[in-house]
């Protein structure tokens, strides 16, 4: 009878062990599993974001009139402004997606930055400056929206502005 306890305790300390590395296994799995599955969220996200920017910048070469309407000093004609305001909001739609993204913990700091420079190049143009100041401050979460301005008030403090906006 003692043997057979022993057996039994034996058996029992074995299954504990064979458990434990289970138990492990399974762990290791997941966590790798979590990693895949991480970096292909984040591949696809940028994947998206980068088809946006491309419908945008396609945009602008279809009708190029875009662009000369966020340098034109003479006063816009109302399907300027339509065509100008859409593009704008469209273009700063896609960059808070990818701000929120990065708040997010999606998108990697790199892609962050090489997506938001653009919003200081734009910045730059005194009519979008003078969009964003109008409608933009409206049209985006709050959050982003300090992020823009943070950017805007760096580029209206720094006299270079005059200079780039007259080469642009």
């Amino acid at each position: 009878m003692i043997f057979k306890k022993m057996d039994w305790v034996k058996w029992s300390a074995i299954s504990e062990i064979l458990s434990s590395i289970s138990i492990l296994v399974t762990l290791i799995f997941l966590t790798m599993q979590f990693g895949q599955s991480n970096r292909a969220t984040h591949a696809t996200t940028r994947t998206a974001i980068w088809q946006i920017s491309q419908m945008n910048t396609a945009s602008l070469i279809e009708v190029p009139r875009i662009a000369v309407s966020m340098r034109k000093p003479e006063p816009l004609t109302l399907e300027e402004k339509t065509e100008l305001f859409s593009w704008l909001s469209s273009f700063y739609g896609v960059r808070e997606f990818v701000w929120l993204q990065y708040q997010d913990g999606v998108l990697d700091k790199s892609t962050f930055k090489t997506y938001l420079e653009n919003v200081e190049n734009q910045l730059v143009l005194p009519r979008v400056q003078s969009w964003w100041q109008k409608f933009g401050n409206g049209m985006y979460d709050p959050e982003f929206v300090k992020f823009v301005n943070r950017k805007f008030n760096k580029i209206a403090a720094n006299p270079v502005r005059d200079k780039m906006s007259e080469w642009l």
